[in-house]
């Protein structure tokens, strides 16, 4: 009843777990009419380590509808895309795609709480020309860098307010060193599974679920659950 957990205290369960949000199907577009999905939460066994790691899971063909599951809004990504939904009062919680160099930018509130959403990912702006150089920490940094300005640019474009942006400046933790068998290479060090509460009075407040993958996905660090306060 891992659902059932998370609804009864969605900050505690991130606190204590990590959620990924790799395997969620249609991640570019909602089906149907609406952004609200259902979503249930499948505990990974194969993980070795001390935090559970839940795979979020929609149910966009599954009848009956399984008691244990919860309704969301999904956030749409594509890559080198801005794609956004407005979040209301038809769900408690928003979801989005992992991010690992993207941003998130929060539209401003309406007078009933809502906001619009827009998960703003410009990789190939940063994209490594040789891949010899993803084992170079500083043309990797120089290369998030150029995304994140290009993404920051789009979203402003959006008349998304600047301190609404939520980007790996904020979850990222920097450049750190990931290693794939043998091969070492560089990459934004922490990931990110973004999200949204809605609380009683129609307000949306936002965080970053931090984590980092080795092992082959083998082991996962969770690196806290961060509120993003700095909203207009």
């Amino acid at each position: 009843m891992s659902a059932a957990q998370f609804i009864l205290d969605p900050i505690g369960f991130m606190t204590q777990n990590i959620i990924l949000t790799d395997l969620v199907s249609a991640q570019e577009t909602n089906p149907g009419n609406s952004d609200v999905r259902r979503f249930t939460l499948d505990l990974l066994t194969h993980v070795v380590g001390v935090t559970p790691v839940y795979r979020l899971m929609d149910l966009p063909h599954v009848w009956p509808i399984p008691r244990d599951h919860f309704r969301a809004y999904w956030c749409p990504y594509k890559p080198d895309h801005q794609l956004g939904t407005m979040l209301e009062g038809d769900a408690s919680y928003m979801f989005t795609a992992v991010m690992s160099g993207c941003s998130l930018g929060i539209g401003s509130a309406t007078q009933n709480g809502g906001r619009g959403v827009f998960h703003a990912n410009m990789a190939s702006v940063g994209k490594l020309k040789d891949p010899n150089d993803a084992q170079n920490p500083k043309k990797v940094r120089k290369a998030v860098g150029q995304q994140m300005k290009e993404q920051k640019k789009k979203l402003l474009h959006m008349l998304v307010p600047e301190q609404n942006i939520i980007d790996p400046t904020f979850y990222g933790d920097g450049i750190g060193e990931s290693k794939f068998g043998s091969t070492v290479a560089y990459e934004v060090k922490l990931k990110s599974t973004t999200m949204g509460i809605r609380a009683t009075t129609g307000q949306w407040t936002f965080y970053t679920l931090r984590y980092r993958r080795l092992n082959g996905g083998k082991t996962y660090e969770h690196h806290g659950l961060h509120p993003f306060t700095t909203m207009v």
